[in-house]
């Protein structure tokens, strides 16, 4: 019986590691999907920035209110350019943790809506999967360590 416990134990300790494995895998897809998103914004953004300039949408409003929109909208490209950035000057191991502290919440959240898993095959998606794997073992291991120690003690009695 003991065999067939150890084989479970063993089991279950692969299907943890290989689901923390696919996840960290899709970090690096993820990425690339918010990446994609926050450029069509910041593409957006500089759209209107150009037509507010340009008194597009201005055109009744007074000189302050549309320097204050001009004023907003710069704010928002610029924010949305120093999370780009940080983003793209990350290597792209490193880049699902630069996401986790530069991301605009709002489109993180829509690309997590319309997010399709890929299947990782660039090096930093591997490496991902791979510490992934790892450390789902060591957090089963962690876990099941007082479980595997008191079984131990049991049979030496």
């Amino acid at each position: 019986m003991p065999w067939l416990l150890r084989k479970i134990d063993s089991l279950i300790g692969t299907v943890i590691a290989a689901t923390t494995g696919l996840a960290a895998s899709q970090a690096q897809a993820f990425s690339a999907a918010y990446l994609q998103r926050l450029g069509g914004h910041i593409d957006e953004a500089r759209l209107t920035l150009e037509k507010i300039r340009a008194s597009d949408y201005a055109g009744s409003l007074s000189v302050d209110v549309q320097a204050a929109l001009v004023s907003a909208a710069e704010r928002r490209l610029d924010e949305l350019a120093r999370g780009y950035d940080a983003l793209i000057g990350a290597d792209p191991l490193w880049r699902p943790l630069a996401l986790l502290r530069h991301a605009d919440m709002n489109i993180a959240n829509a690309t997590f809506v319309n997010f399709q898993p890929a299947l990782p095959l660039d090096s930093a998606s591997l490496i991902s999967a791979l510490v992934g794997m790892v450390l789902g073992w060591l957090v089963y291991g962690l876990v099941t360590a007082p479980l595997h120690w008191r079984s131990r003690r049991s049979q030496a009695y």
